[in-house]
């Protein structure tokens, strides 16, 4: 599953998850194994990243960016309960764009 989102303020947000489908009995269960969610001015800088696209799928990242300089300000490696579900990740987004 994969898009972008528009946001207020210029603020975008690109999302990417890979699926895996399993049959457990009469049970069907889809799950996701890869993500990606990655926030950033139209025409401008990186604001935040999660993800977990490096070799070991079970270390989660989280990086945030200055928005005026595109720096990294933080970097973190999170276990797979902190990985924020979708709406939580738009949150962030805002707050780090309120002084946009």
């Amino acid at each position: 599953m994969a898009g972008i989102v528009y946001c207020k303020k210029g603020v975008m947000l690109e999302v990417e998850k890979w699926f895996h489908n399993r049959w457990f009995g009469n049970t069907h269960r889809v799950r996701c194994h890869t993500y990606a969610y990655i926030g950033w001015l139209r025409g401008g800088h990186l604001l935040l990243k999660y993800h977990n696209l490096h070799k070991d799928r079970d270390e989660y990242h989280h990086r945030i960016y200055d928005p005026a300089t595109g720096e990294e300000v933080l970097h973190e490696v999170l276990e797979r309960y902190q990985f924020p579900v979708f709406s939580e990740v738009l949150d962030e987004l805002e707050y780090l764009s309120r002084n946009l």
